[in-house]
């Protein structure tokens, strides 16, 4: 900076020598960041990732249609780690020769069934078991590696197969079926409640029970509810019953939650006799005993909701099990 000996006014500014290293750094910097962000957006709306209806051509034609649906085998018989781990497994070429090896191809005294010994459509089957090596299968459903998603935190909590691949057991060849995009996944996170079935049904694909079923499904569902969360108040385990707080008498004790076991349960009690029973939950309390029994539960639920829908049964295994699903960031970036 330079001034005139008689004027306080500037004549120019040169900047230090510092600050083109500063530019050239920010330049490199957003060059960085607006790569990382092109990059992720490509894999993150690359076809294989949210186009429905891709459909590889596998290098055996495995039928769905057939295994899944005409013989009923259970998407756990192959896929054996979906309820147990992150990922779900592709079987090993043993799996097939399970039912398409023949006793030529295993040790002496094993029975193992002879399904199609001679079909070409098996022949790399064949190749795979003799020679060791995997059939190269491709996959179909793939998410961004920056994306993290459990099979077994869905499969464990009442989320069906069908909710993210469709009816795999009514398709000849497997597509995928939903979107599979961020948005997709928020949408159910932020409303699973008709995206939830009891665990015994996940894999039952064409599930769907209606009418006198489903009130069916819901009274079982809360009676295993209620042996879940209710506690007897004479030792009888038949005679299980669900406190409530009489209005919101139960905010008062809001500070002893963290401390006392006890009144967590009633707690939680409360909330689900809350979200099953409405907002005034005393009014499901028949004999004014100050807790809700099962059989006044399904007298109550008969009169005012004879007709359960599977949101209903939805919302009632959501608070039962405490099934919350993240919403944010850490949802799906680990």
């Amino acid at each position: 900076m330079a001034t005139d000996a008689n004027t306080t006014q500037l004549d120019g500014f040169v900047f230090p020598a510092w600050v083109n290293k500063m530019v050239l750094l920010g330049l490199a910097s957003a060059g960085l960041i607006g790569g990382y962000v092109a990059t992720v957006g490509f894999f993150a709306t690359h076809p294989k990732v949210i186009n429905v209806g891709h459909m590889p051509e596998q290098p055996v034609p495995f039928s769905h249609a057939l295994h899944a649906g005409k013989l009923k085998l259970d998407c756990r018989y192959c896929h054996n780690t979906v309820d147990k781990a992150a990922h779900a497994a592709i079987p090993p070429t043993a799996t097939c020769g399970n039912c398409h090896g023949g006793k030529d191809r295993v040790k002496e005294g094993a029975t193992l069934a002879a399904v199609h010994l001679k079909s070409e459509k098996l022949t790399k089957v064949r190749e795979s078991l003799e020679s060791g090596e995997p059939v190269e299968w491709l996959r179909v459903h793939e998410l961004p590696g920056f994306v993290y998603f459990n099979h077994s935190a869905h499969v464990t909590r009442g989320v069906s197969c069908v909710e993210c691949h469709g009816r795999i057991d009514k398709m000849e060849v497997v597509y995928q079926a939903k979107q599979l995009s961020m948005k997709w996944c928020l949408d159910c996170h932020r409303n699973p409640d008709e995206s939830l079935r009891p665990v015994d049904q996940v894999t039952n694909l064409g599930w769907d029970p209606q009418g006198e079923e489903l009130k069916k499904v819901y009274d079982e569902e809360l009676e295993k509810a209620f042996g879940h969360l209710g506690r007897s108040v004479v030792g009888d385990s038949n005679d299980l019953r669900l406190f409530y707080y009489d209005g919101k008498a139960g905010a008062s004790k809001a500070g002893e939650f963290a401390v006392n076991p006890l009144v967590n349960k009633q707690n939680l009690q409360h909330v689900f006799a809350e979200k099953i029973f409405g907002e005034d939950p005393k009014l499901a309390d028949g004999d004014g005993s100050g807790d809700i029994s099962l059989a006044e539960a399904l007298l109550y639920l008969k009169d005012c909701r004879s007709s359960p829908t599977r949101k209903d049964l939805g919302v009632l295994l959501k608070n039962a099990y405490k099934i919350k699903p993240k919403q944010n960031c850490s949802t799906c970036h680990r």
